[in-house]
């Protein structure tokens, strides 16, 4: 037995038409890049000494053999119970833009 389809009040759109929507709301993504938020995993035997404002150097593979300062500016609170890790973040200046988010 065949179904009838529901009619649906959105209209799909052509192509055109969605090309004239995009140049008429133009969307801009602001994003601070001057500091970059890192993630890490701190093991167990090293979570007790770290704190809020701590200095710290993050590595990362596109720069090799360099790393860039930052601070700590929070942790979780606790350790991850599968991983034994206390995830914590670092905020790193960016002014040069070298860095990027995501």
């Amino acid at each position: 037995m065949a179904r009838k389809q529901k009619a649906s009040k959105y209209k799909r759109k052509s192509s055109a038409e969605l090309q004239r929507l995009r140049r008429r709301f133009r969307v801009k993504t602001i994003a601070d890049v001057d500091k970059v938020r890192a993630f890490v995993q701190i093991p167990q035997s090293l979570a007790a000494g770290v704190e809020q404002g701590l200095v710290a150097e993050i590595a990362v593979k596109e720069f090799p053999g360099r790393t860039f300062p930052g601070r700590v500016t929070r942790t979780s609170g606790s350790l991850d119970p599968s991983s034994r890790t206390l995830t914590t973040e670092i905020q790193v200046p960016n002014a040069k833009g070298e860095l990027l988010s995501g």
